[in-house]
């Protein structure tokens, strides 16, 4: 009999030191491997990740009426746009850097009467009215704040290349701001150029764009 209880304690003893040691097994690979992602998030400099964008732009003039420092807008088209980039979180913070490029149209002869239904326009639409463009906008800075959802908002610059029918460079500021939904995006993006246009259209004209925009990550 005391043979017996003394097996049972000895059983007690070594599973209660097996469970330890488990425990203790576990928990060092769990603060190794927060250490790896920590030091792997050091070395980096934070989190990045590429991503894809696609939707439709609202192409526009706004004019400069002068003293009054007011703009108006001149028109508008209806085209798309889609965009490549990469977002790069700087040092752990809230801030990123974002670099992107893309192609849109501009300018294009569909424009969108204000004064008349959407659906109507959206019928009178012809691709063979776009007008294309490609620009690339290298300098952008941005916050970001997760809430369950990410919020994020953007400030930059970019250079763009058209055809409309001529051949025009041009150049500005844009803004963005969207939703980050795991790796899902929907957001909008305005460019707003600093380059008057040809004399074709009226004085004072800059290009202005709208983009409602879907995304992912990679």
């Amino acid at each position: 009999m005391r043979g017996i209880i003394f097996l049972l304690m000895l059983l007690v003893l070594g599973f209660q030191s097996l469970k330890a040691q488990i425990i203790t097994t576990s928990s060092n690979s769990g603060i190794s491997s927060k250490q790896i992602v920590s030091s792997q998030q050091t070395r980096d400099g934070g989190e990045k990740f590429w991503f894809m964008k696609l939707g439709c732009n609202l192409s526009g003039l706004e004019q400069d009426n002068g003293d009054s420092y007011e703009y108006e807008d001149i028109d508008r088209s209806l085209g798309y746009n889609l965009e490549f980039g990469f977002n790069k979180q700087i040092a752990r913070t809230p801030i990123f850097y974002k670099f992107n490029f893309g192609a849109c149209s501009n300018l294009s002869g569909s424009y969108i009467d204000k004064n008349s239904n959407f659906k109507d326009n959206l019928k009178e639409f012809d691709p063979d009215d776009l007008h294309h463009a490609v620009y690339i906008s290298p300098l952008n800075f941005g916050v970001k704040v997760n809430f369950g959802i990410s919020l994020e908002a953007s400030v930059g610059a970019f250079y763009m290349f058209e055809y409309t029918p001529d051949f025009q460079h041009d150049f500005g500021a844009n803004l963005e701001a969207g939703l980050w939904l795991s790796k899902f995006y929907i957001g909008v993006l305005v460019q707003r150029g600093l380059a008057e246009r040809d004399s074709d259209v009226p004085d004072n004209s800059y290009l202005s764009n709208v983009a409602l925009r879907l995304g992912f990550s990679f």
